[in-house]
């Protein structure tokens, strides 16, 4: 008697079902992927956001606590005769006040700006603009805006307001009182499959004059 040793393999529905295991599986890697890749890119939008106003958030403190009075920054000028105070005005949108920097082009070593901070709810940007003053022996503050179009730019985007308090409505992005400058702002970065980060920041700056 003959003994026929049959081959054995897999038949068509075998093959079929590996072939649905196998498509599921890499469907299944793909959209993880995706998924991963989509939230890596939109947090580091948030990131990159969060950055620039943290940014933006340092160069106004730093500018405010620069901004007490002229006087101090004028070397062999009488305190007395030149006592220019910051002279801040803030509404809920926007803040100007009047600063000295240091004068790198010229020879008297200091140079005094008329500053302006400006939040544009329309395009989501805060923007800030300066406006040189011709003398630093005076307390007249130049001429023009500084938060108008003509000198504001923007240094942070994808900016608004937020609720900070949880009191069911938005925050004002600043609020001086009592010689403090409180900044209420939020970033905001949205995903191509619609994953949102929020990050809200809370700033208060004090100043020494107002």
């Amino acid at each position: 008697m003959r003994v026929v040793k049959q081959k054995t393999g897999f038949g068509i529905t075998e093959l079929l079902v590996s072939l649905f295991i196998f498509s599921f599986v890499m469907l299944s890697l793909s959209s993880f992927s995706n998924l991963t890749f989509a939230n890596l890119g939109v947090e580091n939008r948030a990131s990159a956001a969060a950055r620039e106003l943290k940014n933006a958030m340092e160069l106004l403190s730093s500018e405010l606590r620069m901004s007490s009075a002229v006087s101090p920054y004028l070397p062999g000028d009488i305190p007395a005769t030149v006592n220019c105070s910051s002279q801040i005005v803030a509404t809920a949108t926007s803040i100007k006040f009047l600063v000295v920097h240091d004068d790198s082009d010229g020879d008297s070593g200091i140079q005094p700006y008329y500053v302006g901070y400006v939040y544009d709810p329309a395009k989501q940007q805060l923007l800030r603009g300066e406006i040189a003053k011709l003398s630093s022996t005076n307390c007249t503050l130049p001429a023009g805006d500084p938060t108008s179009s003509n000198y504001a730019r923007v240094i942070a985007d994808r900016v608004y307001q937020w609720d900070s308090n949880k009191d069911g409505s938005d925050e004002p992005i600043f609020q001086y009182s009592s010689k403090v400058l409180t900044v209420n702002i939020l970033t905001k970065a949205t995903g191509s499959n619609g994953t949102k980060i929020d990050q809200g920041i809370t700033t208060k700056i004090f100043t020494r004059s107002g």
